[in-house]
């Protein structure tokens, strides 16, 4: 009696168990990158709602205008926002979007003198801190992005667009040029794809920075 496979036949069921993780991964990957993409969406709003409830306080509004914080942008911004203890902790590990290879940082950096939060560690951009409120009060014909993917992000999903919490209102939004192109701002194609250029510059992201 024969034991044991031969190696065609073995061939035959790895070429099968290849085609059902292949089939799988085809049926459950996009379900997994629309979860992601919702997921982002709820931490940048997170993030939001937290930097509000912070700077009503008039303790951290104080901080916001202290000078070594007053100029920061971008990822300097949030690294103050943790280190001068504007933000709790616990919002740390929500700067970063799912869909992407930014790692979340631990809080250890907090305690080591001098510490820094990593570069990857950060997925949103922020307006510079001395015009945060400016940016947060803009209405109308001047709203603008309050945050948004940097450019490590910014095409995270590309079927969906880029993921913006304009100040009007407090509900992250995925956007295309299109969208944009429906409110008033044109972006060239060439712009969309290397949207460094746009941050602190161009309308609407003028406001906002990396």
């Amino acid at each position: 009696m024969r034991k044991g496979f031969t190696l065609v036949e073995l061939m035959v069921v790895i070429a099968i168990l290849g085609l059902l993780v292949s089939v799988l991964a085809t049926a459950t990957l996009p379900k997994m990158r629309k979860a992601n993409s919702e997921m982002d969406k709820i931490q940048m709003k997170d993030c939001y709602d937290e930097l509000i409830r912070a700077t009503i306080d008039e303790g951290t509004r104080k901080k916001l205008k202290m000078e070594h914080i007053a100029e920061t942008k971008g990822h300097g911004f949030w690294e103050a926002m943790f280190k001068y203890k504007v933000l709790g902790r616990e919002v740390l590990r929500r700067l970063v979007s799912k869909g992407g290879s930014d790692t979340a940082a631990d809080s250890r950096w907090l305690d080591e003198e001098g510490g820094r939060l990593a570069i990857d560690s950060c997925s949103w951009t922020s307006p510079r801190a001395r015009n945060l409120f400016e940016v947060l009060g803009a209405r109308g014909k001047d709203k603008a992005v309050v945050f948004s993917f940097n450019t490590r992000n910014w095409n995270n999903y590309p079927d969906a667009g880029v993921l913006v919490l304009f100040s009007e209102t407090d509900v992250p939004e995925y956007v295309t040029p299109e969208t944009l192109k429906d409110y008033g701002w044109e972006i060239s194609p060439e712009e969309w794809q290397n949207p460094s250029p746009l941050f602190g510059l161009k309308r609407p992201f003028d406001g906002t920075w990396e």
